[in-house]
């Protein structure tokens, strides 16, 4: 009689000596994206009366004078400029990685002083990404913690920059050179890269 020995595998395992077990390769891949420093530069200064003056008369009340992002000028009350003359909107060119897109806030009001400290409010600024709007057609700030325009950069990028100057009072009025750097009070316009 034939001893026949018939075997049931279940399941195999090999062992292996023990160093290999405690040591495996793994490959990592390293990245890494430059892109340009962003900067932002005051091209243009926001100038409501360029080449002239700002006149008023007449009985105090609330005085206005706008300049939009496309350079137009209204005036309510007793504000006038002569030489009758179009206002002159704010820039700030961007300059950064071409195709990034970048997010930008901005103060919404500042301070304009003369030499002598009376001061006058600067106030409803908004800003374009384009060449400019008409008389409110741009977009309102709302303070440097929100963002309010977002633009993917191109090269040739540009914020332009309008406001109103508001006077309460023709009493609060005085003659004399006001800026928002006598002030030291600046319009602030904050672009991040997203």
């Amino acid at each position: 009689m034939r001893n026949v020995i018939k075997t049931l595998v279940v399941g195999s395992a090999v062992l292996l000596p023990c160093s290999q077990l405690l040591a495996v390769d793994a490959e990592l891949t390293a990245t890494a994206n430059f892109r340009v420093v962003l900067t932002a530069t005051q091209t243009t200064a926001l100038n409501f009366s360029p080449g002239a003056d700002i006149e008023y008369s007449g009985t105090p009340g609330t005085e206005t004078l706008t300049v939009a992002t496309n350079n137009d000028r209204a005036e309510t009350g007793s504000f006038f400029v002569i030489p009758n003359a179009t206002g002159q909107a704010g820039v700030v060119t961007i300059t950064g990685t071409s195709g990034e897109v970048v997010d930008i806030a901005c103060d919404d009001s500042s301070v304009m002083q003369n030499a002598a400290g009376d001061q006058i409010t600067l106030s409803a600024v908004e800003i374009h990404t384009g060449a400019g709007t008409t008389l409110a057609g741009g977009t309102d700030c709302t303070g440097t913690g929100n963002n309010v325009a977002t633009l993917t950069l191109d090269g040739t990028d540009a914020v332009r920059v309008g406001g109103t100057i508001v006077a309460n009072s023709l009493d609060d009025v005085t003659a004399g050179n006001y800026s928002t750097a006598t002030a030291t009070d600046p319009v602030v316009i904050r672009i991040v890269y997203q």
